[in-house]
């Protein structure tokens, strides 16, 4: 079977003829050092072009975007791989387009955090291979760079319309964040926070899959707690997405929806921390594939042990993008397929 993903993976090294052995095991060394510094950023490529953005007139071969990259009447779901942040593009089987986060930026809020680029070198590189020149909704789950960084140069790529940014509410005075809202009014697109008081709010991407906000609170205590909280569903299958919710939004959740949260593909919360994926809140989604986005090499020590064996007690056959790369979720509305991008 032709491997379609290959082009959305880590960049590959070439063997070189070593001379010294000494000069060889220093390299080693360094390769080491550079890696875990660096939080092994994955380094993807749009094709052979020599361009990065999305619309360029440089002509170069295999530039062209792939014409089918996914069945007909499916829906697609891409986690990217895109070291410790998140970030995941939804196809709907009509052609919507949507984007829940989208990792890290050059300049991250956090001092020590290492920058991705993650709109650059790998979200806009794959729109591009796609063919996808607008998005109709993009959601920033929660303000915290690791999950917007990169937004604000996603959305004011000029190659790409959008059509609604929703965000959490939460007042956080970073860099990022601001530039974001800076970059949604100077492109004129409308900017929604839900309302809390009035949830499930449905987003409107079409009658052949629904998407409901379960929880968002702009007053929390922490942006992580503020998390937009989404359920898409089309047809017999559905997905949940958490953000970084916590243990007091799991318990919050797992009380209002019960078994409503029930969803077969889970985007694992807070990458896998141990203040998420509380029991209460697994028996009540009971997922059969768990998706955690995770950096490799990562100081936080995501996904904790504790956490995966939760996932495991439950049932769930735990894909990670830092073991495994992007992981993409394809469903024709009974079942569903998981394709990891495998190195």
């Amino acid at each position: 079977m032709e491997d379609k993903f290959s082009k959305y993976r880590r960049a590959q090294g070439t063997d070189r003829p070593v001379t010294w052995p000494g000069w060889a095991a220093a390299g080693v060394l360094l390769a080491l050092v550079i890696a875990g510094w660096m939080h092994a950023i994955p380094v993807y490529f749009p094709s052979d072009a020599p361009s990065m953005s999305l619309g360029s007139s440089s002509g170069a071969p295999g530039a062209a975007p792939l014409a089918i990259w996914k069945r007909p009447g499916e829906l697609a779901v891409v986690f990217f791989d895109i070291g410790q942040g998140d970030g995941a593009f939804i196809q709907t089987p009509r052609g919507k387009n949507i984007l829940i986060d989208s990792g890290e930026g050059r300049t991250p809020d956090v001092r020590f955090i290492r920058p991705v680029d993650a709109a650059n070198r790998v979200i806009l590189p794959f729109l591009q291979q796609i063919g996808a020149t607008h998005l109709d909704v993009v959601i920033a789950t929660h303000p915290h760079s690791d999950h917007m960084g990169s937004m604000a140069d996603l959305i004011g790529n000029r190659a790409l319309t959008v059509g609604q940014l929703w965000i959490s509410g939460f007042l956080h005075p970073t860099s990022s964040n601001k530039k974001l809202l800076e970059t949604a009014k100077r492109r004129k697109i409308p900017v929604y926070a839900p309302d809390p008081n009035q949830l499930p709010t449905r987003l409107d991407i079409g009658s052949d899959v629904s998407a409901h906000i379960l929880f968002v609170d702009p007053s929390a205590d922490s942006p992580n707690n503020s998390s937009i909280v989404l359920k898409m569903i089309y047809g017999h299958v559905s997905f949940l997405f958490t953000g970084d919710a916590e243990e007091r939004v799991e318990k919050s959740v797992s009380v209002r929806w019960g078994p409503e949260l029930k969803a077969q593909i889970l985007k694992v919360g807070h990458h896998g921390s141990k203040t998420s994926s509380l029991p209460i809140f697994l028996n009540q989604v009971k997922p059969e594939a768990a998706v955690i986005s995770v950096g490799s090499y990562n100081t936080f020590g995501h996904p904790r042990p504790e956490v995966l064996q939760r996932l495991r007690d439950i049932g769930a056959k735990i894909y990670r993008t830092d073991e495994q790369g992007s992981i993409f979720v394809f469903s024709d509305g009974q079942t569903y397929r998981v394709e990891p991008s495998r190195l």
